[in-house]
């Protein structure tokens, strides 16, 4: 947790240029196109310095934001106003159910296990509205392949697709996803519109990620 917090700490201290956090929100565009019929809540699973939710703004949605730092949270709402709070994922989403029009996360639940990302999904679920979306970015297979991005010396499966690396800066753990994995976590009671292993970059880093749009029914 430290070692976020002084990440978040440095990117603050050193100013952040809305317009080039916007440029890293682009993805969005290929599945969330510009229309009134967007407008309604949505929540950010991992938010980190809301970029996601300021371009989800633009498009008429109402941001909400979650993520397991506080001096993320801080930063939120200090540089954007967008309501947003600490949560461990872990635990239950503190909402009512069917809040949220869309629900989206950009690598940030493959932090979880596989027993711990299905109960996320199924609280994911829970507050969505009918036909509400999920939109998700996750670290795929391929990445842990291509030895991308982490350290993978002594890297270690401590249960299954979950791997801990002990010599990535972070040292932290991992699900690596592949379109099936992520079938099988969100169960039943979606319609997939999306669900693509493909390259993907973030923060300037060349990434293979599984990116999902999934829709409740």
């Amino acid at each position: 947790m430290g070692k976020w917090q002084d990440i978040y700490r440095s990117l603050e201290a050193a100013g952040v240029d809305v317009s080039k956090q916007l440029e890293g929100t682009a993805w969005l565009d290929r599945f969330i196109p510009p229309s009134p019929q967007h407008a309604g809540k949505m929540l950010d699973l991992g938010c980190g310095l809301g970029a996601d939710m300021l371009r989800c703004a633009q498009l008429g949605f109402t941001p909400y934001g979650l993520d397991l730092e506080q001096k993320a949270v801080d930063f939120v709402q200090k540089t954007h106003g967008f309501t947003s709070q600490p949560h461990n994922f872990c635990q239950p989403l503190p909402f009512d159910d069917q809040t949220f029009s869309l629900v989206l996360s950009r690598l940030a639940v493959h932090y979880l296990n596989m027993a711990e990302a299905e109960k996320l999904f199924k609280e994911v679920h829970r507050i969505l509205q009918a036909r509400g979306k999920l939109l998700f970015v996750v670290n795929s297979k391929r990445h842990l392949e291509l030895g991308l991005q982490y350290n993978y010396a002594d890297a270690l499966e401590v249960s299954p697709n979950f791997w801990h690396l002990p010599h990535d800066h972070m040292k932290r753990s991992y699900l690596f996803y592949t379109p099936q994995l992520a079938k099988e976590l969100l169960g039943d009671g979606w319609t997939w519109h999306y669900l693509q292993e493909e390259a993907f970059t973030h923060w300037g880093i060349d990434k293979r990620v599984v990116i999902g749009v999934a829709e409740k029914r």
